[in-house]
């Protein structure tokens, strides 16, 4: 069984986000999300922003990333990150500018790696 799965976000405007499937200790790495700045999987694809509490934290090493469980998690929680300490990776104010909106991002990988949605 996996340990993740793809639905639709609980946060407002998203589209899809990750969740779990199984518990998670905290420390515990979830998967790889990105490779050379890019997303490298399901999960770099569709983990959400959420500054205030996200559920993981990203890990660099070398040219990959690494989510893992910033607290214990359980089985139905969306596994997010704030986007701001992956610095190298387009940030909410840069896809502003670009015309988009903080609320909905592309569906679709761009040069920078941006993963889907706020």
């Amino acid at each position: 069984m996996k340990k993740y799965i793809t639905k639709q976000s609980s946060i407002k405007g998203a589209g899809k986000g990750l969740f779990t499937n199984a518990f998670f200790k905290k420390g515990e790495v979830i998967g790889l999300a990105h490779v050379d700045d890019q997303p490298a999987s399901e999960i770099g694809r569709n983990h959400n922003h959420n500054e205030k509490n996200p559920t993981a934290n990203n890990i660099k090493e070398g040219n990959k990333r690494y989510l893992i469980a910033s607290r214990n998690l359980k089985p139905g929680e969306e596994i997010t990150t704030n986007y701001r300490m992956q610095p190298e990776l387009e940030q909410p104010e840069d896809f502003m500018r670009k015309g988009g909106s903080v609320l909905k991002m592309p569906n679709k990988k761009n040069s920078k790696g941006y993963s889907r949605s706020l």
